[in-house]
């Protein structure tokens, strides 16, 4: 893991980022078909730091993981949007290291409890979070309505 760049993501990143996202099918947590960020998206959370945070973890020029997550500071809750390794870079303890970037900058904006949502038997990102201090709340439902 010694070549790998940990850091806040910029907007040169995003071509890279939307790349890898387009195509994974991890992200869909739900029967309704659920499309990754778009451009603008992202590009609004890199330009208000109050709103969300990205960051990105790169071997060389070839991206190699990624976190995004989104700010409530009037709430102070954290939501990890999404967070991507690709299997060639897994094992490599990418994960735990954006992870405790992170944890890291959600202290550092005042937050005091982070989320992330998962598919039920997505078992290897739910080991990993709990492995990490967080709780499964086992009687709770999502909703999601699309507007």
């Amino acid at each position: 893991m010694e070549n790998i760049i940990f850091r806040k993501a910029t907007f040169d990143d995003l071509d890279n980022i939307l790349e890898i996202g387009n195509l994974i099918a991890e992200f869909d947590v739900s029967e309704t078909p659920v499309s990754f960020w778009d451009y603008e998206t992202l590009e609004k959370c890199l330009s208000d730091e109050t709103s969300g945070l990205i960051l990105t973890a790169y071997n060389e020029n070839e991206l190699a993981g990624f976190v995004i997550v989104t700010y409530n500071l009037v709430f102070k809750k954290a939501i990890i949007e999404d967070m991507y390794v690709p299997a060639k870079f897994r094992n490599l303890g990418i994960a735990k290291r954006l992870y405790s970037m992170v944890i890291n900058e959600a202290k550092e904006n005042g937050i005091d409890t982070i989320t992330i949502m998962t598919e039920f038997n997505n078992t290897s990102i739910i080991n990993f979070f709990e492995k990490n201090g967080f709780d499964k709340f086992q009687n709770q439902v999502q909703l999601i309505l699309n507007l």
